[in-house]
């Protein structure tokens, strides 16, 4: 069965750049620029993952992936920022299980980590 990754970044180089290189390492790739959109979304559980940018146009990624996880979405989750900030991390802690990632993100790096994640699920 393929892999499925879930992507949410409001930056559409991001996005695409992603995507191209999940979907080189034969990964599926549904993505998302907007909290509103992807809050929505119907998510496959088998062999699928979340990848959520942290700073959104229209909301803020740790708390698209809180409300996620009281809908009962337990998915595995890569967290991406362009900053680390300590208030973050504690916050995450309680969203387990999750990886942040700082960025710029090396997108082999990314593909290889998810191969990690996926493999467990």
């Amino acid at each position: 069965m393929s892999s499925v990754v879930y992507l949410l970044d409001d930056d559409q180089a991001v996005r695409e750049s992603v995507t191209a290189i999940l979907q080189l390492n034969d990964i599926t790739v549904h993505a998302f620029a907007s909290a509103v959109a992807f809050q929505n979304v119907q998510f496959a559980g088998e062999r699928s993952c979340l990848l959520i940018d942290v700073h959104l146009a229209d909301g803020n990624g740790i708390e698209t992936l809180s409300m996620l996880r009281d809908k009962g979405v337990t998915l595995p989750a890569i967290i991406m920022s362009g900053r680390m900030e300590t208030g973050n991390s504690h916050a995450l802690e309680s969203l387990a299980p999750v990886v942040w990632l700082e960025k710029p993100i090396d997108g082999e790096a990314v593909a290889s980590l998810l191969d990690e994640m996926l493999a467990g699920s």
